[in-house]
């Protein structure tokens, strides 16, 4: 129903309990008494998620005892279950004590044992606000002009369709099951997206993920005109609060049109459709304060990719972003932040030209145009790069007491190349300001000026590149 709570992120007070015996905690309420909580630690924040509930454990100074739940309430919605970060990953299985209500329970492989002297601690909660429907639009100096429609639901139930009309109208209808749906769709002048990705963070009750997305892209190149038609599935592991692997399946319908002549040889072979299907495996380590605006805290990630069917070549990217509050004022706000980044990638020479490197623009390479640094051809067209080689060191300032308004001054260098080699290196340097508007969304205006230091005869320059947007 509408009250039924969503995932969220509290403290978990667990710890040793002199008395308690050994046993699982499932259930909506606990009761300890004073002494317990001079007994009990928090170790660190711990990450919760929705399964419905059968039965009901209390917990108190005498060993606990397993009854029914009688509350109507906890009968038919979900609840609220820890995933302990004491537990260490180990394998969810049912409780030792052979117990006939557990054993009828419809969930009983979801218990696992908990090691003596420690119990859960299950809290109540209120769902907060899961659904958003989002409007904006925006334009920028690398796509041009683009709307953004979005429906977003983070307490989506695939397995819950409506059985009444009034299941539609009260909102129970495909909610209530903790996994996330998102449909997007984003028309522009140059470029166009349209998604639908559903995502279960704990997929069957593990600390596994899956996620499925179909989506259609069309971008305006110089040279050509693209279209992509295609779906990805995903699966996850959160080992822990900052290391997470996944492996992912890509399945595209790539189409090459309307090429600019004359065609480069090398090129006309994948000019009309092409069936792309690859394989990728990544590893993330991340312990930013924030993924919007980071200001302390690092970003890792190195993928490997491999084609195969009617391509076949590898590809390996690495991305790092490091970012370090060298001044703040006293209650924390005001930070200037420096910031790191670099980006490696590499790829076999059959890999197509809409699969290959290019650098440019606001959110790589700034001083160029957006895809203005990659190999060429002799009549300027561009053939995209298979080693990249990425760098930006950039410091914000905040101008204003609310931090609102903030100057930035940076340098961006690297190059994009056929070869692994940095023998066309580039560089640039400039300075910019970011405006954060609350009203037009959390994403802060960009206006970057950026001069070229070090170039090469085939670049496209451009001094000036922005972003802004407004998201409601």
């Amino acid at each position: 129903s509408g009250d039924e709570p969503d995932f969220v992120a509290l403290t978990a007070t667990t710890g040793p309990a002199a008395g308690a015996a050994a046993g699982p905690f499932f259930g909506g309420h606990a009761s300890l008494s004073a002494g317990d909580s001079e007994l009990a630690e928090i170790p660190k924040p711990a990450t919760f998620r929705v399964a419905d509930p059968r039965l009901l454990f209390a917990v108190s100074d005498e060993p606990p005892a397993f009854v029914s739940a009688a509350d109507p309430e906890l009968l038919t919605g979900p609840i609220i279950r820890a995933q302990s970060p004491d537990d260490g990953g180990s394998e969810v299985r049912p409780p030792s004590r052979e117990d006939q209500m557990i054993n009828e329970s419809p969930y009983r492989n979801q218990f696992r044992d908990i090691p003596p002297g420690w119990v859960d601690i299950n809290v109540n909660a209120t769902e907060g606000r899961t659904g958003r429907l989002m409007f904006g639009a925006g334009v920028n100096s690398n796509s041009g002009l683009v709307g953004n429609f979005v429906w977003d639901e983070s307490n989506f139930d695939l397995f819950r369709p409506p059985t009444t009309f009034a299941d539609i109208l009260e909102g129970r209808a495909w909610r209530g099951g903790g996994q996330r749906f998102r449909a997007e769709a984003a028309p522009g002048n140059l470029v166009s997206r349209y998604a639908l990705t559903w995502t279960d963070p704990y997929f069957m009750y593990t600390d596994y993920s899956l996620s499925v997305g179909g989506f259609y892209f069309n971008r305006f190149y110089s040279e050509w005109t693209e279209d992509r038609v295609g779906g990805r599935v995903s699966v996850g592991r959160q080992f822990t609060p900052e290391w997470s692997g996944a492996l992912a399946l890509r399945l595209e319908d790539i189409e090459m049109r309307n090429v600019r002549a004359p065609v480069p040889t090398i090129v006309q072979q994948w000019v009309g459709h092409n069936f792309l299907s690859t394989g990728r495996v990544s590893v993330t380590h991340d312990t930013r304060d924030s993924a919007m605006l980071p200001t302390e805290g690092h970003y890792f990630d190195v993928g490997y990719e491999q084609a195969f069917n009617e391509f076949n070549f590898p590809k390996v990217d690495t991305e790092f972003r490091q970012y370090f509050t060298l001044h703040s004022r006293p209650d924390g706000s005001g930070r200037q932040v420096l910031t790191l980044a670099g980006a490696l990638g590499w790829a076999g020479d059959d890999t197509p030209v809409f699969e290959r490197y290019f650098a440019g623009g606001f959110q790589s390479f700034r001083g160029f145009r957006f895809r203005g640094v990659t190999p060429r051809d002799e009549t300027g067209f561009s053939l995209g790069g298979t080693f990249q080689a990425l760098g930006t060191v950039e410091y914000r300032l905040p101008l204003t007491a609310d931090d609102m308004i903030s100057a930035v001054v940076f340098s961006d260098f690297g190059s994009v190349d056929d070869e692994v080699t940095l023998s066309e290196f580039r560089a640039t340097a400039g300075f910019g300001l970011r405006l954060t508007i609350p009203q037009m969304g959390p994403v802060p205006l960009a206006f970057d000026f950026a001069f070229p230091i070090t170039t090469q005869a085939a670049d496209r320059e451009q001094i000036f590149s922005f972003y802004v947007g407004i998201n409601r």
